[in-house]
């Protein structure tokens, strides 16, 4: 099963919905601020941030996943350029890429494909 994090946005969403037309079992991990919830079709959908660490071991410990597919990230490239950083009141992107691979290195999962857009 291969987790798509951002899979309710645009690039993650068709990611998701290629994948499933392949046969592949597909959870998707979107906070929604960005992404649409009807664009998930047919997949497992948990809705959450990727910056909480409780609640995406939580997914992986529902869900026998067995790789990421990482699209998770800040989708307005102004709002990336004036604070790459993350806001002042809020935990950076960044921050949620650090966070996910955390745990893939806890549950010994090593198969991870990212789409960066801000680092």
């Amino acid at each position: 099963m291969l987790l798509v994090t951002g899979g309710a946005g645009y690039i993650g969403s068709h990611v998701a919905l290629e994948l499933m037309r392949r046969g592949r079992e597909v959870v998707v991990f979107d906070d929604l601020s960005r992404g649409h919830r009807d664009l998930v079709g047919k997949a497992l959908f948990e809705e959450g941030d990727l910056k909480d660490l409780s609640r995406v071991r939580a997914v992986f410990g529902k869900y026998p996943i067995d790789g990421v597919l990482h699209f998770a990230a800040k989708s307005l490239v102004g709002e990336s350029m004036a604070e790459p950083l993350g806001p002042p009141h809020g935990v950076s992107t960044p921050w949620g890429q650090i966070l996910i691979l955390t745990v893939c290195v806890h549950y010994y999962l090593y198969s991870l494909v990212a789409l960066l857009t801000v680092l």
